[in-house]
């Protein structure tokens, strides 16, 4: 009789688990693909929806204060993709945790494959900034269903003469307009396929490092913010396009959990760009790279495997 008590409980305990699965499936679309695969047996395309919209939206501070923003460490990602499109850096504040928010543990895993346990003490905020060809903005519009004419106006986009992305305005704006908004901006990762003539030039004022956009290099990055946006941890001031950018992002996994963002095809002439998130990774992964100013351990995390 014990045993089949025994066996009941396994049961249940098994039940237990799988409802609890299909709830996280049902909140978190990047886990929707492993329940469809694992449970219930069903092929699935590698490419999955990453991050809820509402998970975003509910961290929006629409008048975020740059100015408080100055007084904290803070890391850029240059994501300079293709010459007659957009160009994204994205500035990674890090910031203390909220008031009475208490640091928990959670395991990391690093490049080489080394998992180990770390604190989950810091928050960030993300501040986008966005260039594209003037000559190719208005087909951009009609491409991307987005009002980029309205967003330069607000100074939310610029824009350089021509058909194809100025590096030299790209380097200037970094240096002149973005850094001097946060003093403490030390240093900057960027994607090799496309950005090496500025990452060179940036080199003589910040540290400059490679992330290529591959899982060695994006695992840890994706699931970092994965997690800092479910906790509510991410500040940000709702900007159009890299908001346009989270809705559009999806992930591939490998056989060993990692992760890596991907665009998803475009549905009909309406294309599906991740430029910002891109960016938005690298700059976090620089942030994990390097200890806070007070404190030597190696701060980056992974949750959710």
């Amino acid at each position: 009789m014990s045993g089949a008590i025994c066996d009941e409980c396994v049961r249940i305990r098994q039940a237990d688990a799988i409802a609890q699965e299909a709830l996280e499936a049902a909140n978190e679309p990047r886990k929707l693909n492993d329940f469809l695969r694992f449970q219930l047996n069903r092929w699935t395309n590698q490419a999955t929806a990453w991050l809820p919209l509402d998970w975003w939206t509910a961290c929006q501070v629409p008048a975020l204060d740059l100015g408080a923003l100055a007084a904290h460490e803070a890391m850029g990602g240059l994501d300079m993709a293709q010459s007659i499109d957009y160009a994204s850096f994205v500035v990674v504040v890090r910031l203390p945790l909220p008031p009475g928010e208490i640091a928990t543990a959670t395991e990391i895993t690093d490049e080489s494959g080394t998992t180990t346990e770390r604190p989950l003490d810091y928050s960030i905020a993300v501040c986008p900034f966005y260039w594209l060809p003037e000559e190719r903005m208005h087909e951009r519009e009609r491409e991307d269903g987005l009002p980029l004419s309205l967003y330069k106006q607000r100074g939310l986009l610029f824009t350089s003469p021509g058909a194809t992305i100025s590096a030299d305005q790209i380097y200037r704006d970094i240096t002149t307009k973005i850094a001097p908004r946060f003093p403490r901006l030390r240093s900057i990762g960027f994607d090799p396929a496309f950005a090496p003539d500025v990452a060179q030039r940036l080199s003589a004022s910040f540290d400059v490092q490679q992330i290529p956009q591959n899982f060695n290099y994006m695992t840890v990055p994706c699931y970092a913010l994965e997690g800092l946006l479910k906790a509510r941890r991410v500040t940000h001031d709702g900007h159009p396009i890299l908001r346009w950018n989270i809705s559009n992002v999806a992930v591939k996994r490998d056989e060993g959990g990692r992760l890596r963002p991907v665009k998803p095809k475009a549905i009909g002439q309406q294309r599906k760009r991740i430029d910002g998130v891109v960016a938005l990774l690298m700059g976090l992964s620089m942030l994990q790279r390097t200890a806070p100013d007070e404190e030597l351990a190696y701060q980056f995390f992974v949750v959710g495997h």
